[in-house]
């Protein structure tokens, strides 16, 4: 999510997030007729509901219910879900629309780690966003001001850089919940990736909430951290069932990989800034799907800046990429962190997925459970 956005809108391009716009359908609660629909089409139950959801936006003339979408020009795609692909194509077959997907190296082994940058791969994705720019130049009719692409990832810089800084505080001093005002939070960190304004929110932002008092995890409630997509057909209420226990979430696995890597380290900075764009694009893929696909790794962290009490883990019926490993994240975080954890089953847009009755019951014996467990200090 937003990670090519620098390069787009130095060429004016207004940006669509289909994940965004997909799960606004399940927000606003109209997202079962819409999968229905898409499922009439030939889709599987079991495909990603988000892609469900959006190609029968498109097979309703664009009608969101927020609002109409416009047709796509030109589907921009990182190999971070192998459902883009599938999508990018979808929307091909209906307009027409130009596609470019960049294939992103992943790390080799399970010890390396998202900022081992091989050299060799960042010359492989510099050779694809070449491409790209000149699929750009030849859509737009203009050529790629790199001056300005180089303000838009300075930008970019300043932004992720306090977001990373935000996550961490966040942890430790809960000034909010993770999965409800951080995915918000989220939301505005895409939407304005690559421009001063997303700076200046992420740095008055961060400053805003270091004013606060710690929030009612520090004062005593339980801390958890959350791993995978958000349920969104219950989103507030779902996080509820866990407040009325006194809990919040401090961190969110989703924060990072749905920020397309937004918490690893800053890319190096080069004289070209097409050079730039692609370490930072194969830093932020890889911190990206190190998140993913293994968790626990991200819930050490967090577990090494607070007194984490427990994590919960959101297996997605219709997200095979995000919820496979979960069941392996559950075994090492109780082995290696000593946390107790519970693993959820829902989905992220189809409600027909979703029981809160269920849910409720599984929050409240975890929570019963808790409330007897030994609690950890800082």
């Amino acid at each position: 999510m937003g990670s090519l956005a620098e390069l787009l809108r130095a060429f004016d391009l207004p940006i669509l997030f289909p994940e965004v716009t997909s799960l606004q359908t399940a927000l606003c609660r109209v997202s079962a007729s819409f999968l229905a629909e898409a499922e009439a089409m030939g889709y599987s139950a079991d495909a990603c509901s988000y892609l469900k959801a959006d190609l029968a936006v498109h097979r309703r003339g664009r009608a969101h219910p927020l609002g109409p979408l416009p047709p796509p020009a030109i589907a921009v795609a990182t190999t971070a879900c192998s459902t883009y692909v599938k999508w990018a194509e979808a929307w091909q077959a209906l307009y027409g629309t130009e596609v470019a997907v960049l294939d992103v190296p992943g790390p080799r082994h399970p010890s390396e780690r998202f900022a081992d940058v091989p050299p060799a791969d960042r010359a492989w994705v510099r050779g694809q966003l070449d491409g790209l720019v000149a699929t750009l130049e030849r859509l737009t009719g203009r050529r790629l001001d790199r001056e300005r692409l180089r303000e838009n990832l300075a930008a970019s810089r300043e932004m992720l850089g306090e977001w990373r800084r935000l996550l961490e505080g966040n942890a430790r001093h809960g000034w909010f919940n993770a999965v409800v005002e951080g995915t918000s939070f989220l939301g505005v960190v895409n939407l304005y990736r690559g421009t001063g304004t997303g700076a200046r929110f992420a740095r008055s932002l961060r400053e805003g909430l270091e004013a606060l008092p710690a929030g009612p995890s520090a004062r005593g409630g339980y801390a958890l951290a959350w791993a995978g997509i958000p349920c969104y057909p219950l989103f507030r209420r779902l996080d509820a069932l866990f407040g009325r226990h006194g809990a919040r979430f401090v961190a969110s696995t989703y924060l990072t990989f749905a920020s397309g890597g937004g918490t690893a380290p800053a890319a190096g900075w080069y004289d070209d800034p097409l050079d730039a764009l692609a370490e930072q694009l194969l830093v932020g893929v890889r911190r990206a799907t190190e998140s993913m696909f293994t968790p626990e790794r991200e819930l050490a962290e967090v577990a090494s800046r607070c007194a984490l009490d427990g994590v919960v883990l959101h297996a997605v019926k219709s997200c095979r990429t995000t919820s496979t490993v979960l069941a392996t994240t559950r075994q090492v975080v109780r082995e290696t962190l000593g946390l107790p954890c519970l693993l959820l089953e829902s989905d992220m847009v189809d409600p027909r997925a979703v029981s809160e009755a269920q849910l409720a019951n599984r929050v409240d014996a975890f929570m019963e459970a808790l409330a007897r467990t030994p609690r950890r200090t800082p």
